[in-house]
């Protein structure tokens, strides 16, 4: 089998979606680290301007990765959307809850309320997994 065959199949394996899985998500992942690089140089001055941080940067984020991994998805029209969203909630889900365990401890040892870090990270995840969804929901993808 050749590779133009493999990401052309008509009937695409458990191969095919692993593949396209890290080829969307790993440079998606590259280019967040780097807009959030950007927006951490523009925003932070102390740890006091984490709130503003979080309300800032994690939509950007979202929308970032969103618009980078759904061109990507779109580019294989046989994968069906609906067989990689029970892995996109999974995912999206232990990726935020990373984000959660890790700054939350930080943030409450330097008397900083979680709130709306908490919020913002909530909505993150729900934002990717709906947008993600929406997106492809009424597609040929689906």
């Amino acid at each position: 089998m050749s590779f133009k065959s493999f990401i052309t199949s008509e009937k695409p394996g458990k191969g095919l979606y692993i593949f396209v899985f890290f080829v969307a998500s790993i440079p998606a992942n590259l280019i967040v680290i780097g807009v959030d690089t950007i927006l951490a140089e523009l925003i932070f001055k102390s740890i006091d301007d984490w709130n503003t941080y979080a309300i800032i940067s994690f939509p950007i984020e979202v929308i970032v990765y969103l618009v980078f991994v759904t061109s990507i998805y779109k580019k294989f029209q046989n994968i069906k959307i609906s067989k990689v969203m029970p892995y996109i909630w999974i995912f999206g889900g232990i990726n935020f809850a990373k984000i959660y365990y890790t700054t939350t401890p930080i943030l409450e040892s330097a008397g900083i309320g979680t709130t709306v870090n908490t919020f913002m990270i909530l909505i993150g995840y729900l934002g990717l997994c709906f947008g993600f969804r929406q997106h492809f929901k009424n597609s040929r993808q689906w």
